[in-house]
């Protein structure tokens, strides 16, 4: 059944491969104006070439000093997962930690982002995937529920087949 398999799909499946980054001396302003010019609500905190922490447009909104460097605004401990990390595991993150983004990594780089939309989408896919099977289930039981079906059922099983 689908449903199982999700237990076992990967995050790399899911995520968004392009990686908006900022470093982390920024200033809030210009980071925020990023975001929007961008229409995206996470940015990946950068310092060089290192990970630290992500930056969401909620971390934003109560903060009235926009020259505050993003590390100072920063969730620092959003941990980078690795891209085969499964999706169960994804999600006791997400939950564990109030977050709604996860950046991924491969072989130690920032590559892509898992986002709560992105959890929505594949909740979506599963869903429509329950459905069908549903539907197609009810479809099965109107089938053999015919009366020509049935009859047919008593005549094999009375022959013995």
């Amino acid at each position: 059944m689908k449903a199982a398999q999700v237990k076992g799909d990967l995050v790399w499946d899911w995520m968004r491969p392009k990686v908006v980054t900022v470093q982390a001396e920024v200033s809030l302003g210009e980071a925020v104006e990023r975001m929007n010019r961008l229409s995206i609500h996470h940015l990946i905190v950068m310092d060089g070439k290192n990970y630290k922490g992500i930056l969401d447009a909620r971390d934003c909104a109560g903060v009235w000093d926009k020259n505050k460097k993003v590390s100072q605004v920063m969730r620092s401990d959003v941990p980078a997962l690795d891209e085969n990390t499964e999706i169960r595991q994804v999600v006791h993150a997400f939950v564990a930690l109030g977050s709604t983004a996860i950046p991924l990594t491969s072989t130690g780089r920032v590559e892509g982002i898992l986002t709560a939309t992105d959890l929505l989408r594949l909740l979506e896919a599963e869903l429509v995937d329950y459905s069908e099977s549903t539907d197609l289930i009810q479809t099965g039981k109107d089938f053999l529920a015919k009366p020509i079906i049935q009859s047919l059922s008593n005549f094999l099983g009375g022959a013995g087949i």
